[in-house]
């Protein structure tokens, strides 16, 4: 290469980062700080405990939720991790739960055995349907792509009783190890705003971690179920291949040898739930 040629592209590369560090520093001081802390108690119970108090009756399940969904709306303004809530439907689907504990009276092993995760709130990655709930994976399309059936990891979760409140941000096809998109932007770490929540199932994990989630979906292939939990300081499992139905996901692949690598699994912020999620 010409002498003048490596000048002049040194001369572009100093330019650009006189350019480019004022703007980043701009960026992360907006950034500058954290989520602020949960204060409501059942924020601080773990998702075996809540569904337990809530078979018991001691508590409804239309207050687990409510104060899940209320955190949402206290963090979202900071991590950007919801795409879609759907808080009128869950506070719904919560008081039919109660309505039914009102009404039963067999024992709570029962219970326990046919629900078991009886009226806790969840929430999943936009990439996996819910009925009714954007499932777009990240991309920019010109119209909306409402899911018309939920997955059937999802659809599982809710016949053991849970409750799905949101879906949450992913990557463009689920392609990053960072969570981030042209459609709803980038998802922050509630630990530091100037830091990544990880990825693909960033979304997820910042909102678990922020005690916004007690128990998410997501999807792995290379990292995505254990990279973000890493970065956020909870739970992930990336279960066996073909333990769990992918069905439903987006994008999907008609590789005979994709369910080998690919898998959904939980998400949770407490290690006692992970088996009780997965289940």
């Amino acid at each position: 290469m010409p002498w003048f040629l490596r000048r002049f592209l040194r001369f572009l590369v100093s330019l650009l980062a006189i350019i480019v560090i004022p703007i980043t520093w701009i960026v992360n001081k907006r950034r500058n700080g954290t989520c602020p802390p949960p204060t409501n108690p059942l924020l601080f119970k773990s998702a075996t405990t809540l569904t337990m108090m809530i078979r018991n009756k001691q508590i409804k399940s239309e207050q687990v939720v409510s104060a899940y969904i209320e955190r949402c709306r206290e963090v979202n303004h900071y991590l950007n991790a919801i795409v879609e809530p759907r808080y009128e439907l869950a506070l719904r689907d919560a008081r039919l739960i109660d309505k039914m504990l009102e009404a039963y009276t067999g024992s709570t092993d029962m219970l326990a055995e046919m629900y078991p995760l009886l009226g806790l709130p969840m929430t999943v990655k936009e990439s996996i349907a819910v009925e009714g709930m954007c499932n777009d994976s990240g991309t920019d399309c010109d119209v909306r792509n409402p899911a018309k059936k939920d997955a059937e990891i999802v659809r599982l979760a809710r016949a053991a009783g849970a409750i799905p409140i949101a879906v949450t941000n992913t990557p463009q096809l689920c392609m990053n190890w960072e969570t981030y998109n042209n459609v709803t932007g980038i998802t922050l770490n509630p630990y530091n705003l100037k830091h990544t929540a990880g990825g693909s199932s960033g979304g997820e994990a910042a909102l678990i971690s922020a005690a916004a989630s007690i128990m998410g979906v997501g999807s792995d292939i290379a990292g995505s179920l254990r990279l973000p939990p890493m970065f956020t300081g909870i739970f992930g499992h990336k279960p066996t291949p073909k333990l769990l139905s992918v069905e439903g996901h987006i994008p999907d692949s008609l590789d005979p040898q994709f369910e080998e690598y690919f898998t959904l699994g939980p998400l949770t912020r407490y290690a006692e739930d992970l088996l009780y999620a997965r289940n």
